[in-house]
């Protein structure tokens, strides 16, 4: 605008100049029409010079209008957050004010030009006379004009020449480029003052090379802080280089710490699962495995009741035909007797006392020796008993087993009454007492003989705990196989093993802690028992002497009672009383050695049991250990084979990032240099314009002002252009924005 307001005064400055001593001399006729064509064509030349200018200021204004809209579209995604008061919007509004002014300088220009257009073809009459005059005074007044525009000319090329190198030097200076385009158009008009007026030459000159050392001034000090500027820009790129590693670095972690938490998250589920499905498995087989225990020992049970209630049984048979046999014998051999003589009776009564006598010192003997251990045994009876009793109080299922055992018990005493009542029947026979020493003698056998059996059994017994505790282990080993293939489930399982583990110690800290109170309350009372024992073996010393005199006062007694009675019936009933009160002895005696050995029993039983729960425990966590221990170096292989890929993966998605970086750096390039090859392009066609409108006669001139003024206006355009350019490499490098979702796929 300043250039063109000084256009338009030097323009107005002239015309009035070269007019006003023509209009102002009256008194001079020697008016030609020469002078008059001469002023015609120069304003004709000067308004067709100045619509030229005018067209080109519109269109390098329209070109500078599109770049700067381009710019604000290519900015606005990243400026929206701003206010309407920014630079860009404010230079968008002068643009506009510049180009209204603009284009009401082309309506005046297009006014100036239909009015010439009007003062032509009012002054056709003076053209007419100009060609009335001769054309040697033209050809002299054009050959002057000529040489004028030729002089005109050299000075504008040699200003053109001093424009261009100013400009290269105003191109370094980008940070102050408002002041240098101001002084640049101060310098410009002056040129353009200085081609229209011949008199201010030497004026201008001199002014442009004052303002060209200023200049140059200027730009060293500019240059200088141009260094000190791209040394800091240097500085800062790297430091936004280093930060852009660091926070990619830091995003990879991140992501890396992401990962293995989802990746731990999973496992874990799939743990819990197979976890939940292994122990419910396990559960089904404990449970399976304990119910066939629990068969087995039923079994077991009621196989020794009834082998025992079988014995029994075969026993009493067996000594009730002995019974019989003998008490025909004797009915027979007693109808013989009677025949006989008393003293032949008495003879033979005392001889079988004195047999019986001695046969019942011998059974006294072992009845002490039975008592004794009988006296034994229900102490171990009574220790087992507080052994089953503190078992029972873990667990409901003994309370049946003593119940059914009860009902056993019952049964077995109703048997033994109706035996006894069997037994009593048969008592009347004098003859029993031989073949009841017979049973004696023959249950003591059977009482060895089944004590071999028992002992076989429980070996085999044992064979078959064993086999089934390696069916059972083998079963366990089948059913923790798939822990082996389930890697993740570890950690859980490890948690899962080690509570169980800790329960299990506790229970088995417990048992032991009883069985040592156990044992100490049974070493107590085995003392207790070892002193009861030495006074019952006195006391019983005592009472076989006093029966040892009780027997003889009574075999006396019954000399004296053979000699008294007239008959045989009276010993006869004696005898059998006397038989009757040892068969009842001896069954008491058979009754408490049953109790006794079926209490031994059970509690051998129990504590096998025990054994062998402990035992599958201990195999149980040993296996469990063992697999933990597999399972851990198994998850610590996974992790590093984890932390390999995530390492690797890291280094790619940086390798990825740099590659895009780079790729985003080429591509701003090259619309830089896309733009300025159109800014390029568009200079020169400005130029073929401008060449192609300018007529034959005012070629020169005309192009030279079109490209001097076109290269005025194009410098501020470069100089925004590659402003742009340095703002969007700045702006790409270091007004990046640091991305939250860096790194993750």
């Amino acid at each position: 605008m300043r250039m063109e307001n000084n256009r338009r005064s030097s323009s107005n400055a002239s015309t009035p100049t070269r007019r006003v001593p023509d209009m102002a001399d009256p008194a001079s006729s020697a008016r030609s029409d020469k002078t008059v064509d001469t002023i015609s064509i120069r304003k004709r030349m000067d308004l067709k010079s100045e619509v030229e200018e005018l067209e080109n200021q519109l269109q390098l204004s329209q070109m500078q209008n599109r770049h700067l809209q381009s710019q604000l579209d290519r900015g606005s995604p990243a400026d929206t957050g701003y206010d309407d008061q920014s630079p860009s919007a404010r230079r968008m509004q002068k643009l506009e004010k510049v180009n209204s002014r603009l284009h009401d300088m082309l309506d005046d220009s297009a006014k100036k030009v239909s009015t010439l257009e009007k003062n032509i073809r009012t002054g056709e009459l003076s053209l007419r006379d100009v060609q009335a005059r001769s054309h040697e005074e033209i050809l002299d007044a054009l050959n002057s004009q000529e040489e004028s525009r030729r002089s005109l000319l050299h000075s504008h090329k040699d200003a053109v020449a001093e424009l261009t190198d100013v400009k290269s030097h105003f191109d370094k200076m980008r940070h102050e480029r408002a002041k240098l385009e101001l002084e640049l158009r101060d310098a410009k008009s002056d040129l353009q003052e200085m081609t229209l007026a011949r008199e201010h030459e030497s004026q201008s000159r001199s002014q442009l090379l004052q303002e060209y050392t200023d200049v140059q001034i200027r730009l060293d000090a500019e240059s200088s802080k141009l260094a000190d500027v791209v040394a800091s820009l240097d500085m800062y790129k790297a430091r936004a280089d280093e930060y852009f590693g660091k926070l990619e670095q830091a995003e990879m972690t991140v992501l890396k710490a992401s990962r293995a938490e989802q990746f731990a998250k999973s496992q874990a589920k799939e743990a819990e699962d197979t976890y939940a499905e292994v122990m419910a498995g396990r559960q089904k087989m404990e449970a399976a495995m304990d119910d066939l225990q629990r068969q087995n020992q039923r079994l077991e049970e009621r196989l020794e009741d009834v082998s025992t209630d079988l014995e029994s049984i075969t026993q009493a048979k067996k000594r009730l035909q002995h019974e019989l046999e003998d008490y025909r014998n004797q009915r027979a051999i007693d109808i013989e007797d009677k025949e006989s003589s008393m003293e032949q009776t008495r003879k033979k009564y005392q001889a079988e006392f004195a047999t019986l006598t001695a046969e019942l010192d011998l059974a006294r003997e072992e009845k002490l020796y039975k008592q004794a251990e009988i006296a034994r045994l229900r102490e171990e009876l009574d220790e087992l008993r507080s052994k089953w009793d503190d078992e029972v109080l873990n667990s409901s299922t003994w309370a049946k087993e003593k119940a059914r055992l009860e009902s056993t018990l019952a049964d077995v005493a109703s048997s033994r009454d109706e035996a006894v009542n069997a037994h009593n029947e048969a008592q009347g026979k004098v003859v029993s007492l031989l073949s009841q020493v017979r049973t004696l003698r023959s249950s003591v056998d059977e009482m060895t003989s089944e004590r071999d059996l028992l002992l076989r059994e429980k070996r085999s017994l044992e064979a078959c705990l064993a086999e089934a505790k390696a069916g059972l282990d083998g079963l366990t080993k089948a059913g923790d196989s798939p822990l082996l293939r389930d890697a993740a489930a570890v950690d859980r399982e490890m948690l899962e093993l080690k509570s169980g583990l800790a329960r299990q110690e506790d229970i088995a800290a417990a048992a032991v802690e009883r069985m040592r109170r156990a044992e100490a309350l049974v070493s107590d009372i085995q003392k207790e028992m070892a002193a009861e024992r030495e006074a019952g073996s006195e006391l019983q010393r005592r009472k076989a002497s006093l029966e040892k005199s009780l027997n003889e006062a009574q075999l006396r007694l019954v000399d004296l009672e053979t000699k008294g009675y007239s008959s045989a019936s009276q010993d006869i009933k004696f005898l059998h009383k006397r038989i009757q009160e040892l068969e009842s002895q001896l069954e008491s005696k058979e009754t408490e050695r049953t109790k006794s050995q079926r209490s031994a029993r059970n509690i051998d039983r129990v504590v096998k049991d025990l054994q062998s729960q402990i035992e599958r425990k201990e195999k149980q966590n040993s296996q469990l250990s063992e697999d933990v221990g597999r399972m851990r170096d198994k998850a610590d292989k996974l992790l590093k084979t984890i932390d390999d890929l995530q390492a690797s993966e890291s280094t790619n998605q940086l390798s990825a990032r740099r590659a895009e970086r780079e790729l985003r750096e080429e591509r701003e390039k090259t619309m830089r240099l896309e733009r300025e090859l159109q800014g390029w392009k568009g200079l020169r066609g400005l130029q073929g314009q401008a060449g192609g409108n300018n007529p034959a006669s005012s070629a020169m001139p005309l192009g030279a002002g079109s490209v001097r003024a076109a290269a005025g206006r194009l410098t501020p355009l470069r100089g925004t252009e590659e402003d742009g350019s340095e703002r969007s490499r700045q702006g790409s490098s270091l007004g990046r924005r640091p991305s939250l979702t860096k790194g993750f796929l």
